[in-house]
């Protein structure tokens, strides 16, 4: 694909609270499509993200110091930096963005024009596009550095998780999730709920004070349900591939389940499928009970998230209510 090339001018094209400045150099100006964003409840009105001439920033990467790599997947690259002139942490994500072209950059739209600033979502701090010797432009993202890692590699060494913390984990997230679906101008379906891309502020000890959490990595989410599967399958419920906001709760179900079976809700793969292929069958969807250990009231609400039919299930305004309501109330 071809892309036209422009020469400089000091055109500001204004994205929310962020202002480009086209640089004094010649770019690639890249063509986006006009994406038809979702309005939630008539709060506002859509968001217009087609970007006509969205010129590609110059390098800002000298700002920062790459301390070690601390992740890379489909959605992108992501490194540990450190801003030279005070020592600040940050994670740098970076997105090839000629993968990417017929689409807008939905992850920094969502987290700076859609959502509201909230502590149970990773802050973004600033993003930008940015050349490449190699031809093959890409977006660079920098996110607040959450310094207890996510929750998967967090908790994954110790043994039976204490029930505290899991209503800890399960208020907190889903609070992010009544932030992601309800707070927004828009409506904000996540897709990608599962244990990493849950982080901690800091580190986890096996004791209370349990540290704060936060939902990230935006990077598969929508402003609207979805019906494209690309994630990964075992924490997806059985509607897919589609996927709403009740997709979303049943991902918490599957990390709460996770966390006192250290398995997700997925029945053991017969032997003529595949693990992916098995995991993509919605018979393959089968909670059970948490142990006896655990209180009824903790296994109502997480099976409330586990209801087969997605108009079933919880809201997560909803959840947050009868989470903090039955926290203290557990009967064996």
């Amino acid at each position: 694909m071809n892309f036209p090339s422009t020469t400089s001018a000091n055109v500001p094209i204004l994205l929310g609270s962020l202002t480009f400045m086209q640089e004094t150099v010649s770019t690639k100006i890249y063509l986006y499509q006009r994406s038809h964003l979702h309005e939630h409840n008539n709060k506002a009105p859509s968001i217009d993200t087609s970007f006509e001439s969205m010129p590609v920033r110059g390098n800002h990467l000298e700002k920062w110091r790459v301390l070690r790599t601390i992740g890379e997947g489909a959605q992108g690259r992501c490194k540990l930096v450190e801003r030279k002139s005070d020592g600040e942490l940050a994670v740098r994500k970076q997105v090839d963005w000629y993968t990417k072209i017929n689409s807008s950059p939905l992850e920094a739209i969502i987290l700076n024009d859609v959502l509201p600033p909230s502590r149970r979502v990773v802050k973004l701090i600033t993003f930008w596009f940015t050349p490449s010797p190699r031809n093959d432009d890409y977006l660079i993202e920098l996110f607040e550095y959450c310094r207890g890692g996510d929750l998967e590699h967090a908790v994954t060494q110790y043994g039976r998780l204490s029930e505290d913390f899991i209503w800890h984990c399960f208020i907190q997230i889903a609070e992010a999730l009544d932030v992601v679906h309800n707070a927004g101008s828009q409506l904000v379906v996540h897709r990608d709920v599962k244990p990493d891309n849950i982080f901690l502020e800091q580190k986890y000890r096996h004791a209370a004070p349990w540290p704060n959490l936060k939902l990230g990595d935006f990077g598969a989410a929508t402003l609207k349900p979805h019906t494209e599967a690309m994630l990964m399958r075992c924490w997806q419920g059985p509607e897919l591939p589609h996927h709403s906001t009740a997709g979303d709760i049943w991902g918490l179900g599957a990390i709460i389940h996770w966390m006192g079976h250290r398995r997700p809700p997925i029945t053991p793969r017969p032997a003529r499928f595949s693990q992916k292929e098995w995991e993509s069958q919605p018979a393959a969807r089968r909670p059970t009970l948490l142990p006896k250990s655990y209180s009824l009231e903790l296994n109502d609400c997480m099976m409330e998230c586990l209801r087969w039919d997605p108009r079933d299930r919880i809201s997560s305004h909803e959840l947050v209510k009868r989470l903090k309501r039955d926290r203290h109330g557990k009967r064996r």
